[in-house]
């Protein structure tokens, strides 16, 4: 078979799960010799970064501003560095991508375009009328799961959930004195922090806690202060970013993801993986892991008092918790996901 030379495209390299999915499939793709994955990050987000590096992942990065300068230099580099490795296929993840991809596919006609929005919510209506309008560029779009398929999209689209290495988060590791909830990923407004930091002053004295929030933000700051206005500190404690997320999952008791948007959030498969209970809002993909049977997914109004509920009823918890905790062993791990996107590629490309 003739090898796929494959250009996964993102605009940065921050901590998101679209980062973490891109590095977790790298991986994976390594060990095919069918295909060459090659990384292409435009902006000057490094934070993963040298964990790329760390694992000869064959990734480049441009440090461009969101200038129009540098969205021609932008253009000019990918014209160069496409020739130069011969790409059939480009996999956009996420919106600025696929403008991007979109633009070279004219230069380039017979290259093939993926496209993985991330997220349920593309930012704006413009947006969306912009996704509309590029269909015809793109050969396939990529969604977690059939409720997330929107006016915007292609008719043809395949539907590919996020995976995880699962490995990495079934370890065991003592739980803390006292309960914890915990929350992860960019503090951010679809996150819904202040929300959550509203539910723990409203809980603070009816039971015995804590909250870790794992992950940094440009909205630190004001969850900073929130903390200190309601005298959270004894509650409340903002860890930034961590590596060691799934000693962290581990040490917790439940996962709490008030958000407001999502797509498909890793967190869960790894809280799942960890074995902890998970309270959730009905956004993005999360109906298509989380249900009443493995977990608890609630409106926002409910999320509070959920989070008693699963303190009074922790038996219960772990009930579901296990199921979810299977579900996501056979069916998320991150081979099984490769396995499905390497399958994509290869149908492009008959």
């Amino acid at each position: 078979m003739k090898k796929i030379n494959l250009l996964q495209l993102i605009s940065g390299l921050g901590q998101g799960g679209a980062e973490q999915l891109i590095f977790d499939l790298s991986k994976e793709y390594k060990k095919n010799n069918n295909i060459n994955n090659y990384i292409v990050s435009i902006s000057d987000e490094i934070t993963m970064l040298s964990k790329f590096k760390n694992n000869d992942l064959n990734i480049k990065v441009l440090f461009h501003k969101k200038t129009i300068k540098d969205f021609i230099y932008t253009i000019k580099e990918l014209i160069l560095f496409i020739k130069q490795n011969n790409i059939s296929i480009i996999h956009a993840h996420m919106f600025h991508s696929l403008v991007i991809a979109s633009l070279l596919k004219i230069k380039f006609p017979n290259i093939k375009i993926v496209f993985t929005p991330h997220n349920y919510n593309i930012g704006s209506i413009l947006r969306e009328c912009i996704v509309w309008l590029l269909k015809p560029y793109r050969d396939v779009d990529v969604l977690f799961a059939d409720d997330m398929k929107r006016w915007f999209y292609k008719n043809r689209y395949e539907i590919i959930p996020n995976g995880i290495k699962t490995d990495e988060f079934t370890i065991q590791s003592k739980k803390n004195d006292i309960f914890t909830f915990i929350a992860v990923g960019n503090i951010k407004k679809a996150k819904n922090y202040l929300y959550l930091i509203h539910c723990i002053n409203n809980l603070k004295n009816k039971f015995n806690f804590q909250l870790y929030i794992i992950g940094d933000g440009k909205d630190k700051a004001l969850l900073e202060s929130e903390i200190k206005k309601l005298s959270l500190e004894k509650y409340v404690f903002l860890k930034g970013f961590q590596e060691n997320v799934a000693t962290l999952l581990s040490q917790a008791h439940c996962l709490v993801m008030p958000s407001l948007w999502e797509g498909m959030p890793l967190v869960i498969l790894e809280a799942a993986a960890s074995n902890i209970p998970v309270i959730v809002t009905p956004v993005g993909a999360i109906p298509s892991i989380v249900n009443q049977h493995n977990g608890y997914i609630v409106e926002l109004k409910d999320f509070c008092v959920t989070m008693q509920y699963v303190y009074d009823n922790y038996n219960e918890s772990i009930e579901k918790s296990n199921i979810l905790h299977s579900i996501v062993l056979e069916h998320y791990s991150i081979e099984k996901i490769s396995a499905k996107y390497q399958s994509l590629y290869i149908r492009m490309c008959v």
